[in-house]
Formats: structure tokens, C-alpha cells, sequence
């Protein structure tokens, strides 16, 4: 926040550094009686004196001795408006620049209030203003504040999320989530990507509006995992699309499968756990190799008798068969005819579970590389049984791998 207020105090300085301040005397104010065809504001002696040598000294970038400059011009009674609205401009930035939050408040607002300054020069002072409301955390007056400055046409990005840290501070939760949200959009339709503190205080917003089980707050989440995809993301993920209603534990190694693709499982026994179920369900070879990715030196100890490999051929092999057959035969590293197989299985009228036989096609073509292949397979992946789920999950996976 401090380097954001310098660069407005400097817009403030240069705008200063072209303002004489006229003094008036006797003979002036006679001339002027008698010719006087416009009127030109002037300062006193006593008032436009201190204030032209604060202004050399704002200029020398020595705001301590402008500041007494400053307050030596205050100090003088009966002030004009002129004078006023002079010494307040000067104090105001004298007083941000030194720190004084109160009284740099105190002045902007003169300054503001007067309606004196041009358009431009007003909207610098208005966005001044709200960083100083920020400052002091009176944050209902910087949302006022900086809403006004981009009402009157502001466009800075900072002051902008300067007003949605505001909106979270005072707790208008609904208020951030729309902004970050619209935010969010207007930064992917652009092709880049939004700031992870912007994603973050997405989270938390809709864990305080909705709780953190709502299907804002998981939508959020997947949002994060897209951009930044760390391994406490997944995990949440995973784990939540097994306590969804209507989640089928045929889906449970898939669960597994995922996570191994993210990251590493937690501990040796999940490691053994996983290749057991796979090694269940035909898989021998995809047993054996998560247990290996445990190992540095091999495999881990096999608890369990390995299944039989499957044979990659066709002949006689109903959909399911094919489809298994044919994963399998990818998990020995044979991807032509391990996919083969299963696009013909994907083929069959016999294929009673067509989204789960989408979705280990979808995983195959990504062991095997074909990452586009995987990512139009998996996004044909529909139903509520947890398919469809772990099928976007991959999606995004592929997009953009977890960095470890």
C-alpha cells in the first residue's frame, strides 16, 4: 500500500510544483480595483510567502521544513477560502507523505469539499483519500470513498482491490464474491490468469457465506486447483466427490488412480492398499507398478498373489471385457493395442456402464500420452455417480500438472 500512495503523492507534488501562489499587496489590490477585467485569486503576504518556500522544499523532497513552512502560513488569522484551500492542499500531502494518516484525512477532505481542483487533479485527491481511510481501517469511508473515485471515472487496478479488501474487512462477504467473481471472469475470458489472492479470498468468502461443504465453496476450490494446483486442493477435491450423494465405490481405485497422478499417496499402507484393489479388479500390472512408485529400489513387499494379465485380443470379449482387457494391456506399456481394444469396447451394445468405460478410456489415452484424446474423452463423461466428477477433475489435472 505504501508504494501504491507515494506514486499519488507524486502525481500530487507535480501538480503543486506548477501552482505560484500570488501575494497581494496594497498597490496589487488597488491595479486591480481599477483595471480588474477577471478575477485572479491571490494570498496574503504573510500566508503566500511561507507557502512558495514550502513549495521549493517539497520540491527538494525535504517535507519536514516545508511542513513548518506550512504551519507558519496556517498559523495566520482571518484565512481567506483561497488561502485555506491552498494550505490544506499543501498540508495534505506534507502529511501523507510524513505519515500524520489524521491529519492528511483532515486535509484531503478540505481539499476535496472546496470543488476547486480540475477533474483530474480531483480524482488523484479522492484516491488518495480512500488509501488513507484504508490505512486507518475506517473501512465503510474507503468503500464510499473509492466507489466515488471510479464512479467519476477511476480505472486504477490497485485502488480496485484495495475496495474488495475493504468490502472483506467490513465483512460484506456477498459484495467481494461479486466483485472477485466478475473479476475473475474478465481475467480468463482475457486468457490470463486471476491472482492467487484473489482465489483465495473467493474461498474463504463462500466458506463464510455458504460453509465450507456448499458447492460454491468446492467450486471455488476446483477454480484454485486449475491455476495453482497444490496438493492440499486435490485432496480436498478427492476426498469430496467420495461423500457426495449417490458416489459408487466402483469409483474407488479411480479415486486413487487420481491421486496418484497428482502426488503421493500419504503413507505405505495406502500404497499397498490401492494395489491390492487394483490387482482385485484384473489389473496385476498396475499393481505392481504402484507399489514400485513407493519403493525407491523396487517394489515394496507384495501382500497379495497377483492377478493374471489379461490377453490383449479381442476374440470372444463382450464391451466390459474389452474395455478391461485393453486397460490393462496400457498398463504394460502395450498403448496401441491396449487402446485399440477399448475403443472397440466402447463400441459394444453390451457396454452396461458406458460412463465408466469413457472415463478408463480417458485415463489410458493419458498414460499413453494422448493428452488431447484423454481431455475430449473425459469431457463426453457424464451421470452422477462420481464419473462425471472425477472426469472434469482429470480435465483440469492435465491442464496443468501439480508441481511437486
Amino acid at each position: 500500500m505504501s508504494k501504491l500512495r507515494l506514486t499519488h503523492l507524486g502525481l500530487i507534488v507535480a501538480a503543486i510544483s506548477f501552482t505560484s501562489f500570488a501575494v497581494m499587496t496594497s498597490v496589487h489590490a488597488a491595479e486591480a480595483a481599477a483595471t480588474a477585467p477577471a478575477k485572479v485569486e491571490t494570498v496574503r503576504p504573510e500566508v503566500g510567502k511561507p507557502l512558495n518556500a514550502a513549495q521549493e522544499l517539497i520540491k527538494q523532497k525535504n517535507y519536514a521544513d516545508a511542513l513548518v513552512q506550512v504551519r507558519l502560513a496556517d498559523s495566520v488569522g482571518e484565512l481567506t477560502p483561497f488561502e485555506a484551500f491552498s494550505i490544506d492542499r499543501m498540508m495534505a500531502l506534507l502529511s501523507a507523505a510524513t505519515g500524520d494518516d489524521i491529519t492528511a484525512i483532515k486535509s484531503l477532505e478540505a481539499v476535496i469539499a472546496t470543488g476547486r481542483l480540475p477533474a483530474a487533479e480531483q480524482s488523484v485527491y479522492i484516491q488518495t483519500l480512500a488509501q488513507e481511510y484504508y490505512k486507518v481501517k475506517d473501512y465503510p469511508k474507503t468503500i464510499s470513498t473509492a466507489t466515488r473515485y471510479f464512479k467519476e471515472g477511476g480505472t486504477d487496478a490497485k485502488t480496485r482491490n484495495m475496495l474488495i479488501q475493504a468490502y472483506y474487512q467490513n465483512n460484506e462477504f456477498a459484495k467481494v464474491e461479486a466483485e472477485i467473481s466478475a473479476d475473475i471472469a474478465a481475467q480468463e475470458k482475457a486468457g490470463n490468469a486471476p491472482s492467487a489472492d484473489q482465489l483465495k479470498m473467493l474461498i474463504n468468502c463462500e466458506k463464510q457465506l455458504h460453509g465450507d461443504k456448499s458447492a460454491g465453496y468446492a467450486a471455488a476450490i476446483e477454480k484454485i486447483a486449475t491455476y495453482y494446483p497444490e496438493k492440499q486442493y486435490w485432496d480436498f477435491l478427492l476426498n469430496r466427490v467420495q461423500l457426495q450423494p449417490g458416489f459408487s465405490d466402483a469409483y474407488l481405485l479411480d479415486v486413487y488412480r487420481l491421486k496418484l497422478a497428482v502426488g503421493p499417496l500419504d503413507n505405505a499402507k495406502q500404497y499397498s492398499d490401492v494395489a491390492q484393489l487394483a490387482n482385485a479388479k484384473g489389473f496385476s500390472a498396475e499393481s505392481q507398478k504402484i507399489l514400485a512408485q513407493k519403493s525407491q529400489s523396487g517394489m515394496l513387499k507384495m501382500p497379495f498373489e497377483l492377478a493374471k494379465s489379461q490377453q490383449c485380443v479381442a476374440t470372444g470379449k463382450t464391451g466390459i471385457g474389452l474395455i478391461n482387457a485393453g486397460y490393462d494391456c496400457v498398463t504394460q506399456g502395450k498403448f496401441d493395442q491396449g487402446l485399440n481394444l477399448m475403443e472397440q469396447g466402447l463400441h459394444k451394445d453390451d457396454l452396461k456402464r458406458p460412463d465408466e468405460a469413457k472415463l478408463h478410456t480417458g485415463i489410458a489415452y493419458a498414460m499413453a500420452g494422448r493428452k488431447a484424446d484423454a481431455i475430449n474423452m473425459f469431457k463426453t463423461v457424464q451421470g452422477t455417480d462420481g464419473a462425471a466428477d472425477l472426469a472434469r477433475y482429470w480435465v483440469i489435472q492435465l491442464s496443468r500438472p501439480v508441481s511437486q
